[in-house]
C-alpha cells in the first residue's frame, strides 16, 4: 500500500526562490518510523528523483541521517518542484506516509576578528576500541572503513567534554550532522551530537558568545579524531596553545597521537589540513587517515605540538632541542621549545605565502624526528591488515 507524503509547497518554494546560495535543506519527517530505516529509504528516494543523471543535470544532493531525522541538501535546485514531486512520489512508493517540509537550518557565525594568523588546532587521534583494517568490498577492492570505533564509555565522555569545552559564557550553540548545521540547547546537545558521531560519521558543536567574543569549536571525524579550536582575542597565542593542550591531555592514555598544527581555517579531518595551509613531506593526508594502524607508532610530520607514545619515540633520530614530558604511562608531551618560528602571529602575509613553519626550522624538525616520519617505504613494509567482510 502506497504511502502518502505531504509536501510544505508554499514554504519550501518561497525559501528557494529567496535564497542567495542556490541550496536548500529538505527535512522529511516520517512519525513513529525507525530513523536509520527512514534515511536508507530517503536517500534511494532522492537518487531516483535525480534521474536520469548526465552531464546536462546541475543539482546535486547530500542526505545526511540527524538525530531530527532525515534531510536532504540540495544545490542547484534549477527545477525543485519537479524534483519534489518525483521525490515524494518515490518516498511514497516505499510506503513512507509523512511530510516533507524545510529544514531548520542555520548559518553558523565564524569569527570575522581575528587577531593572530595562523590559528592553532588541535587533532586528537583516540584509540580504537576494535581491530583496525581494511575491508574487502564484493567487487574485490580494499577500503577503509568509515565509521566511528571508540567505545560508547569514551565516546560519552568526549561528547560531554565537548560540549562545555572553551567556557563559552551563554553561548549561542550550533549542531552539525554531516552537511546538516542546526540551532541547539545545552540539554539537548549530548544526545544529538552523539547521534551524528555514530550515524553521520562527522558532527561537531560551535559555542559562541559575539561580545565579547569567544567560541569554541569540537569537531568528531572518522578515524575516530576530534578536533578542537578556540577563539578569543582577548587571549594571547600561547594561552589558545594551553587550552588545546589541555584537551589533547583530557586522557592521555586514550590517545593513539594528537598534534597541535597552525592553520587557516577549521580542518574537518587531516585531510583538509592540506587546504589550511599545511603539507605533509611525503604522504598526504588521505593516505594518512588511510593507514589508522600506523598512528600509535609513526607520524605524517613533525608538529610543534604533539602527544607522542614510547614507539613513537623510538623511531626519532633526535630530540635533544624539544622539551618531553610523560603526561601519563608510555604517552609523551613534545613541543618544541620556541613556537614563533611554527607560527609567527604577527604576519598574516607569511602564512598566505607558505613560509610557515619557517623552512629551516622545518627541516631540522624533520630531521630530529627522522624515521618517525610516515614514509611510503614504512607503509610498504607494514600494509594496512585486512579484515573479513561483515
Amino acid at each position: 500500500m502506497a504511502g502518502v507524503m505531504r509536501v510544505a509547497w508554499s514554504a519550501i518554494l518561497e525559501q528557494a526562490d529567496g535564497h542567495e546560495h542556490r541550496n536548500i535543506t529538505l527535512w522529511v519527517k516520517v512519525p513513529g518510523a525507525d530513523r536509520g530505516w527512514v534515511f536508507g529509504e530517503v536517500k534511494w528516494a532522492a537518487w531516483e528523483a535525480s534521474q536520469p543523471w548526465d552531464d546536462t543535470c546541475s543539482l546535486q544532493w547530500f542526505p545526511s541521517d540527524t538525530a531530527q531525522g532525515p534531510v536532504v541538501k540540495l544545490d542547484e535546485p534549477d527545477d525543485l518542484q519537479a524534483w519534489l514531486q518525483k521525490f515524494a512520489a518515490a518516498l511514497e512508493n516505499r510506503e513512507l506516509t509523512g511530510e516533507i517540509t524545510l529544514s531548520p537550518q542555520a548559518w553558523a557565525p565564524w569569527f570575522e576578528e581575528r587577531t593572530r594568523w595562523p590559528r592553532p588546532v588541535a587533532i586528537v587521534g583516540y584509540r580504537l576500541d576494535e581491530p583496525w583494517g581494511w575491508v574487502e568490498t564484493p567487487k574485490g577492492e580494499r577500503m577503509p572503513p568509515h565509521r566511528w570505533r571508540v567505545g560508547p564509555e569514551t565516546t560519552d565522555m568526549l561528547v560531554r567534554h565537548a560540549c562545555t569545552w572553551g567556557d563559552v559564557p551563554d553561548p549561542e550553540i550550533y549542531l552539525r550532522q554531516g552537511m546538516s548545521v542546526v540551532r541547539a540547547t545545552a540539554p539537548q546537545l549530548p544526545d544529538a551530537l552523539t547521534y551524528g558521531i555514530v550515524h553521520e560519521h562527522y558532527s561537531s558543536v560551535l559555542s559562541v558568545r559575539a561580545e565579547p567574543l569567544r567560541g569554541a569549536s569540537v569537531s568528531f571525524a572518522h578515524s575516530e579524531q576530534v578536533i578542537y579550536l578556540l577563539e578569543d582575542p582577548a587571549l594571547d597565542a600561547q594561552a589558545e596553545i594551553d587550552a588545546l593542550i589541555g584537551a589533547m591531555t583530557l586522557r592521555p592514555e586514550l590517545v593513539d597521537l594528537a598534534v597541535i598544527a597552525f592553520v587557516g581555517a577549521i580542518p574537518s579531518d587531516w585531510t583538509s589540513l592540506e587546504g589550511s595551509g599545511f603539507y605533509y613531506p611525503e604522504l598526504d593526508g588521505g593516505h594518512w587517515e588511510r593507514v589508522r594502524h600506523l598512528w600509535n607508532r609513526y607520524v605524517p610530520d613533525a608538529h610543534a605540538v604533539q602527544l607522542l607514545t614510547t614507539a613513537h619515540l623510538e623511531h626519532a633520530s633526535d630530540l635533544s632541542d624539544w622539551n618531553i614530558n610523560e603526561v601519563a604511562p608510555d604517552r609523551y608531551l613534545v613541543q618544541a621549545r620556541d613556537l614563533t618560528p611554527w607560527m609567527d602571529p604577527t604576519s598574516y602575509q607569511n602564512w598566505v605565502d607558505r613560509r610557515l613553519p619557517v623552512p629551516e626550522v622545518l627541516v631540522k624538525a624533520r630531521a630530529n624526528f627522522g624515521g618517525m616520519i610516515t614514509t611510503s617505504a614504512i607503509l610498504a613494509g607494514d600494509p594496512p591488515p585486512v579484515l573479513p567482510a561483515p
